[in-house]
């Protein structure tokens, strides 16, 4: 009886656990961000981290997303694609001078 307790326990703390560390980001399984990732890895070398922000909306009749993400290294890229069809656009982040 003991055992379980210790297992169930361990079992919510790992969900809680992988919950939390998932933040805002979408779902893994999500076709766009499937794609979104080895477009990033193949161009940029950059391993996806997490999304910073992302938005859809529709324009002239076509899904349009776009936002920006953050790599393992740091760097973050701005990525947007007008059309479904179409590979991503990536703009590397660069601090803004004044």
């Amino acid at each position: 009886m003991h055992q379980i307790r210790k297992w169930l326990l361990f079992l919510a703390l790992a969900t809680v656990g992988l919950m939390a560390g998932a933040g805002f980001a979408p779902a893994s399984d999500e076709p766009w961000l499937v794609i979104l990732k080895r477009q990033l890895l193949d161009q940029k070398k950059c391993f996806y981290e997490h999304i910073v922000q992302v938005r859809t909306f529709e324009l002239a009749g076509a899904e349009v997303i776009d936002g920006r993400v953050h790599c393992m290294d740091g760097r973050e890229f701005y990525f947007t694609r007008p059309k479904p069809h179409l590979a991503y656009e990536l703009r590397e982040c660069e601090p803004a001078v004044c």
